[in-house]
């Protein structure tokens, strides 16, 4: 499992800009102009989450990639003000509140 979520992270990396780097007005513009790393980002970062720790969002086992995208783009359109964040940081938030993992009692 490490091996894959480090082989997506490089190939992130691979793509232009360090993680690090990347903000919420880069994941606009690539979804504006079509480009692939629009879905694969989202895909690739929520993936790892879930590998990393399963507590962190909770979603149906039949959601879908394209849900997920969704989810997220819908959170960014909501929150123009926070597009200077990391993307890493708005997905993460997305996903969480979209949803969110049921407190055990």
């Amino acid at each position: 499992m490490r091996t894959l979520l480090l082989a997506g992270l490089l190939g992130l990396t691979l793509c232009g800009q360090s993680i690090a780097q990347t903000t919420g007005n880069d994941y606009r513009h690539w979804c504006e102009t079509h480009d692939p790393i629009c879905t694969s980002y989202v895909v690739g970062f929520t993936h790892g989450l879930a590998l990393g720790d399963r507590t962190i969002f909770c979603p149906p086992s039949a959601v879908t990639n394209g849900q997920i995208i969704e989810v997220v783009k819908a959170y960014m359109r909501s929150h123009p003000e926070e597009h200077h964040l990391e993307m890493s940081t708005l997905i993460y938030i997305a996903v969480q509140k979209a949803f969110p993992c049921r407190k055990s009692r």
